[in-house]
């Protein structure tokens, strides 16, 4: 799982007014198929570009809201806790 930043613009000068945590945790593909490793960096560059340009992160984090809205605080982080526990490897070939 790797945390994405979901704000806007982080290299604003007015972000002071902004700062705050706005991540959402997301499963990313490790490029394990490619060989050498320079090869492999830009495989995963390519694969973390694509994931923060779709609509995963914003669906984790608002889904993420929506359930800390919903119900009690400390039966939310359970449950998130639960689901993160829950990532899993997969190996692709």
């Amino acid at each position: 799982m790797l945390p994405v930043d979901l704000r806007a613009d982080v290299t604003s000068p007015h972000l002071s007014s902004r700062l705050g945590n706005k991540l959402a945790p997301v499963v990313v593909g490790l490029p394990v198929g490619v060989e050498g490793a320079v090869p492999r960096l830009w495989a995963m560059r390519r694969n973390l570009d694509s994931l923060r340009t779709s609509a995963d992160p914003v669906v984790v984090y608002v889904a993420t809201a929506a359930l800390m809205a919903s119900i009690p605080g400390r039966v939310a982080r359970k449950v998130l806790s639960f689901l993160n526990g829950k990532a899993t490897l997969q190996v692709k070939f």
